[in-house]
């Protein structure tokens, strides 16, 4: 038995011990079961990655993200017109509050039958078109977000495919949930043949920082866009490439 130094304490090099077997065993086994713990949680994402060699780093971490935010991408599908509208509508509101007159998103809401119908004919359109692919996002069931993307409508790029819409709530934003879209989007422009994209950006778009972190650059081409009666400008913002969407 250990005696007891005079002010209390335990004999002479007890504590070194102590010290010396929790840096040498303790340590490593808590680093490697971290590691082992580490492997097994994100074993689905590094096999995509190795075998598949499909998925970015990037969106290995957005599909991190999502995933513990209980996130699924799917196609539109039939019956998802009206939650689509209501998605649309106050994503609208929600971005553009400042930026597109008042009125104009204050009517929104009154119409929103007109909007559910126009959501109609997308789904109509989109069991057989094979040039434009609408994707939803879902979250607990509901859907929070969209990316429209298809052929160039403009003509303002020869041979690049146009990421037509990408809308999302403000409550799922900043969850890598729109990275997620746009990376879905590109997909189907790469898979039909296209090597680059371009978007049409609102100039006062809160949202522009995005795009420029997604890769995109700005063309330097400009438009007008009628919204509500009013006059806005619009930037067409490029993604030179969209390997990096692979």
């Amino acid at each position: 038995m250990l005696g007891r130094g005079p002010r209390g304490q335990g004999a002479p090099g007890t504590d070194r011990i102590i010290k010396m077997f929790l840096t040498t065993f303790i340590t490593p086994l808590y680093l490697i079961l971290w590691h082992i713990l580490w492997i097994r949680n994100n074993f689905y994402f590094i096999s995509i990655h190795l075998q598949c060699n499909c998925v970015s780093p990037f969106e290995i971490l957005a599909l991190q993200v999502a995933n513990r935010h209980n996130t699924l991408l799917r196609p539109l599908a039939v019956g998802d017109e009206i939650v689509a509208a209501n998605v649309h509508i106050h994503s609208w509101r929600e971005t553009y509050a400042g930026v597109i007159d008042d009125a104009t998103l204050d009517e929104l809401p009154i119409k929103f039958a007109e909007r559910v119908e126009r959501w109609q004919n997308i789904i109509n359109e989109s069991l057989s078109a094979c040039d434009n692919k609408t994707i939803v996002a879902v979250k607990e069931k509901n859907i929070v977000g969209f990316a429209r993307v298809g052929v160039d409508r403009d003509g303002a790029f020869e041979g690049a495919g146009e990421l037509w819409s990408l809308y999302l709530l403000r409550a799922c934003q900043r969850k890598q949930i729109g990275y997620l879209l746009l990376c879905e989007a590109m997909k189907f422009l790469r898979e039909n043949g296209y090597r680059s994209a371009y978007a049409w950006v609102l100039a006062a778009n809160p949202t522009m920082a995005f795009y420029r972190r997604s890769g995109a650059v700005e063309t330097g081409i400009r438009k007008t866009l009628d919204i509500g009666g009013k006059q806005y400008e619009a930037h067409a913002m490029q993604w030179n490439s969209l390997d990096q969407f692979v």
